[in-house]
């Protein structure tokens, strides 16, 4: 059985650890370990195989790592299924996949299914390797990732190439789709979490936005949506914001007006997609506003309850939108009034035809503003740098068309000028 190696991943950049992710590189120049035929692997390790792997092995093309030997592996005979009730793979540590990779630790689990950390035996050094649940709906989303990697691989003359996880590889084992990425370090929620959610320095802000945006820029000339930004998904390569890098692709889409009924993360969705107007490139700069945000505050600026509550939670900071965007879109009338007014309020109207607002509780009970009534001033628990509004009026602009692309954002003062350094005599 064969893999989609063919070279991916040779160079030593891809190997590459980061933040808190501790392992010893095997030397950049050593050859790739050329395994063993099925019938040499028998006769080498057959005693330590079960059953089920003295004929699995048989559909390999070559043998690189059956398992250490004292571990107690699966034995199919008796468990009937490689699968738990959620359709994830049952590992064992220090056992294979692939008859390849040496599985370390579990580093990551989701929807999707897990990350491991493991050593490639072919290749001679360590990985993460997604393993995806056994079901048709993920399944397709490792493909969709499979799919946007290999085809924005194609302009790795741009900055932004540099910014994206790197695919190794990919195979399917025991009903399994596996991706193997380069291994990465903790994300920027990691580093949140680790803070007790207190938010960075302006400094480290500006430094973390750059890579992000490059990256979003590349994505944008290869025609392809992340959908799915937000802080679990960027990852440090070691422990400079300079090093961050986008994972996770296996929500993206191309850029060609194709309507998925959920996509990106409810803190992070833009409002195009919740009132389902179509969306494109631009979605992906709503989110990044919300993660500049969230960096320097260390909460999400939007955290609806849900789906409606979204809605409102933007309202109440950036306003209303433009009457004609309240109308479109296949479920407009969730959160707009037949006359504009949003349905978490009620609107009065006194003899001077001036109009107010009374906003309802959200749906656990927490006071809401009326749309506008929520400040920057109290978004930042005090007076931000208007460089830094300007540029996040720019992501959150109601109007996709309006709204920053990564290139204006990376022009915009607040990015290009250095920081205030506050000096205490």
């Amino acid at each position: 059985m064969a893999s989609n190696d063919s070279g991916v991943g040779t160079d030593s950049a891809d190997s590459a650890s980061a933040g808190s992710s501790p392992m010893q590189l095997s030397p950049i120049s050593s050859p790739p370990f050329a395994g063993l035929t099925p019938i040499e692997s028998l006769e080498v390790f057959g005693s330590t195989m079960t059953d089920y792997e003295r004929d699995e092995v048989h559909h390999y093309d070559a043998v690189y790592f059956t398992g250490v030997n004292d571990i107690k592996k699966l034995d199919i005979a008796t468990t009937k299924s490689f699968d738990d009730s959620k359709g994830n793979y049952r590992f064992v540590l220090r056992d294979h996949l692939f008859y390849r990779y040496e599985i370390l630790q579990a580093v990551g689990s989701g929807s999707f299914g897990m990350v491991l950390r493991c050593y490639d035996h072919k290749r001679q050094y360590y990985c993460a390797v997604k393993v995806v649940r056994n079901w048709p709906k993920v399944s397709r989303s490792a493909e969709i990732e499979v799919e946007m990697l290999t085809h924005i691989k194609r302009r790795r003359q741009h900055p932004g190439f540099e910014r994206i996880v790197k695919l190794h590889n990919f195979f399917d084992f025991r009903g399994h789709r596996c991706i193997v990425f380069e291994l990465l370090g903790p994300s920027l929620y990691d580093a949140l979490k680790k803070r007790k959610f207190k938010g960075f320095l302006p400094s480290d802000v500006k430094t973390a936005a750059k890579p992000i945006l490059l990256a979003l820029d590349y994505l944008g000339t290869r025609g392809v949506i992340h959908c799915d930004l937000k802080p679990e998904n960027i990852l440090f390569t070691n422990d400079d914001f300079s090093s961050l890098k986008l994972i996770d692709l296996g929500s993206a889409s191309m850029n060609n007006g194709t309507y998925y009924s959920y996509i990106q993360s409810r803190f992070y969705r833009a409002p195009e997609v919740l009132m389902q107007q179509g969306f494109g490139l631009p979605i992906d700069m709503w989110s990044f506003g919300c993660i500049l945000v969230e960096l320097i505050t260390g909460t999400p600026i939007f955290a609806g309850e849900n789906r409606f509550d979204q809605m409102t939670v933007i309202l109440e900071v950036m306003g209303l939108p433009p009457m004609d965007l309240r109308r479109i879109g296949n479920v407009a009338s969730d959160y707009f009034k037949y006359d504009g007014t949003p349905v978490y309020c009620k609107k009065k109207k006194d003899k001077a035809n001036n109009i107010t607002y009374t906003p309802d509780r959200s749906p656990k009970g927490n006071v809401r503003q009326a749309p506008g009534g929520k400040t920057w001033d109290m978004v930042f628990n005090g007076c931000p740098d208007p460089a830094l509004i300007s540029i996040l009026n720019g992501c959150f602009d109601y109007n996709p068309q309006r709204r920053f692309t990564p290139c204006k954002a990376l022009l915009e003062p607040w990015l290009l000028l250095p920081p205030e350094v506050i000096t205490i005599d």
